[in-house]
């Protein structure tokens, strides 16, 4: 009973950062419904859903409403673009209104017109989980796959307003968007840090324990030999 309830302590401990409360929880497993509940919702704008996600073609990802200006969060979500040749559109976080925002370029993460990826992080048809993180006052970080490939700070150029559009382009320039498939999408009330992206999971995962995490659980099967041996010497003496 002791390890049990130990492993059960340990494996919530280590399935969420201790300071992030996740506000948006699209599975998107034959529903598109916010699992964390709350005031965010998505809308598919047209995409196919499916048991295991959503398929969308060119400029017509999901949109994730219901923000209030929010001045830290973090966004998390695992897809494929069907190419991924000149600029894609990741994320738009200004209505739509200019051509700033997340992008795949030739493969590369980047943020227009602000920064880049040295390396290549996306191959076309091959699923990436990508988070990008804002604190309040303006740094932002682009993560593929668990991997820090960019970071900045821009308060305005990332400062998420009613509406999150994700994989659709600006509705002035256009021309730059992919069709592809979307996993899941998660989205955190705070900047997340490195290690803490490094620690995430997909919906439904076990969890991979972190050094500080294996070094308790190693304690709690002591304790829970020492109990047991405990009993058995208790019922030898009797």
């Amino acid at each position: 009973m002791l390890f049990r309830t130990f492993a059960l302590a340990a494996a919530v401990a280590v399935a969420m950062p201790a300071s992030a409360a996740v506000v948006g929880d699209f599975r998107l497993d034959g529903s598109l419904a916010n699992q964390a509940g709350g005031a965010l919702t998505l809308a598919g704008n047209g995409a196919t859903l499916g048991a295991t996600g959503l398929s969308f073609a060119a400029n017509h990802g999901p949109t994730i409403s219901g923000f209030a200006s929010p001045a830290d969060y973090s966004i998390e979500f695992s897809f494929r673009f069907d190419t991924t040749s000149g600029y894609r559109k990741l994320a738009d976080f200004l209505n739509r209104g200019s051509d700033t925002g997340l992008y795949v370029h030739d493969g590369r993460l980047a943020f227009y017109n602000v920064t880049e990826s040295a390396s290549v992080a996306f191959a076309a048809n091959q699923l990436a989980t990508v988070v990008f993180t804002r604190a309040a006052d303006g740094t932002s970080a682009g993560y593929v796959n668990g991997n820090k490939l960019i970071g900045f700070t821009s308060p305005s150029l990332t400062a998420l307003q009613s509406d999150l559009f994700l994989f659709r382009d600006d509705a002035v320039n256009g021309g730059e968007a992919s069709a592809g498939f979307v996993d899941y999408i998660r989205i955190y009330d705070t900047a997340l840090s490195a290690t803490e992206v490094a620690a995430l999971t997909p919906p439904g995962a076990a969890p991979v324990p972190e050094p500080a995490t294996w070094a308790m659980m190693i304690a709690g099967f002591g304790l829970a030999g020492a109990a047991a041996r405990r009993r058995r010497t208790a019922r030898v003496l009797a």
